[in-house]
């Protein structure tokens, strides 16, 4: 596990995707399918699949998690925050309906109190806003400045600092600032699509970024130029 997680931080994806693959077969053999180091596993599987762009085996892998992962207080952060992650891989992918719908749904898992869990709501909402991005880039002009103005709007609620916090998410502000580039673009304003641009560079300019993230980037940038 500590081997495919080390592969994954370099950036090291088909290697850590082999790792996991492995880890996957001999845990599920030796320990069960849904043994906790069985889903973690599964886990880092579709990690590596969303990182690497294979997204129908990430979105497979992270569902097949939730559904597996019992609804237990010891389980909760696996199950929700597979969900979260498939949404993710769902809104990148441009499955827009299925990721709006799993990241809705995870906020109402997640807000209930006595499954309180402030980290996913704000993912989930960073996915709900990538997703209106996407819809307000190829939308009329009416609407793509109404969805980005949505999206605006979600974006401000998020508590950048809280998400970063967690292990794994250290890049996560520079996800942040590319999606206000994203909005900035929206809006035609070119200098402030400029400046979350570079903000962004040092946080997705490293190896492990996600690829997806980094792509967007220099769309931004090559769309700034002209």
């Amino acid at each position: 596990m500590f081997l495919a997680e080390a592969l994954y931080l370099q950036g090291k994806f088909p290697q850590s995707l082999e790792q996991s693959r492995i880890d996957y077969v001999r845990f599920s053999r030796v320990l069960g399918p849904e043994n906790q180091l069985t889903l973690a596993a599964l886990t880092m599987k579709a990690m590596n699949e969303g990182s690497m762009e294979e997204y129908d085996d990430a979105i497979r892998d992270s569902l097949a998690v939730y559904t597996a992962q019992p609804p237990s207080s010891a389980g909760k952060f696996i199950k929700e925050n597979s969900l979260t992650a498939a949404a993710s891989f769902e809104c990148h992918a441009g499955r827009i309906d299925a990721a709006l719908d799993h990241a809705r749904q995870v906020i109402r898992e997640c807000s209930q109190a006595a499954n309180s869990q402030p980290f996913m709501v704000h993912v989930s909402n960073f996915t709900i806003a990538e997703c209106l991005i996407s819809q307000a880039e190829s939308a009329d002009q009416n609407r793509k400045t109404k969805l980005a103005l949505e999206a605006d709007k979600i974006l401000q609620r998020i508590n950048v600092p809280l998400v970063s916090d967690y292990a794994g998410n250290k890049d996560f502000e520079g996800a942040f600032d590319v999606a206000q580039a994203r909005v900035a673009l929206l809006r035609d304003n070119i200098e402030a699509a400029k400046k979350y641009a570079l903000k962004a560079e040092p946080f997705l300019n490293k190896a492990g970024s996600d690829p997806y993230e980094k792509k967007v980037l220099e769309n931004i940038k090559m769309s700034a130029r002209q």
